[in-house]
């Protein structure tokens, strides 16, 4: 995968995911994981999303702990940019998902790229936890 397209997967499933999933749960490092190109599992998530795109869904699949933020950064997603969030399991990740959401996640991601500009998560998420932040400094 192109570097630009690595960092995109990479933010969207670093952005969500905080310290505290053990080290063998998957996330994130197995969902960034070269994958072999004739696994069923990232074939079918490359498909899916494929076909979700084509049916006007645009929509991240992420899994692990979410980050005190993740509320307001999948609600800016959502309202600015109708890009959903999905979470599809929590710190226990196996193989399968995570090939799947990787493959899903490559074709979600330069869809994204194509749309709004290839740093368009970054900036969401940088903005996103400095509004929660802002949050409690203004009570």
């Amino acid at each position: 995968m192109n570097a630009t397209l690595r960092l995109l997967v990479c933010s969207a499933c670093l952005l969500i995911v905080a310290a505290g999933c053990s080290p063998n749960s998957g996330a994130p490092a197995a969902a960034l994981r070269s994958s072999n190109l004739t696994n069923s599992d990232y074939l079918a998530g490359r498909n899916e999303a494929q076909q979700d795109i084509h049916n006007g869904l645009l929509m991240v699949k992420t899994y692990g702990l979410p980050q005190p933020w993740s509320q307001v950064y999948c609600s800016n997603l959502l309202s600015r940019y109708q890009v959903a969030t999905r979470y599809v399991a929590g710190c226990d990740v196996n193989d399968k998902l995570a090939q799947n959401v990787q493959g899903y996640n490559e074709i979600v991601a330069a869809e994204i790229a194509k749309r709004y500009g290839a740093d368009l998560l970054d900036r969401v998420a940088k903005e996103s936890a400095r509004q929660y932040e802002a949050g409690f400094t203004n009570r």
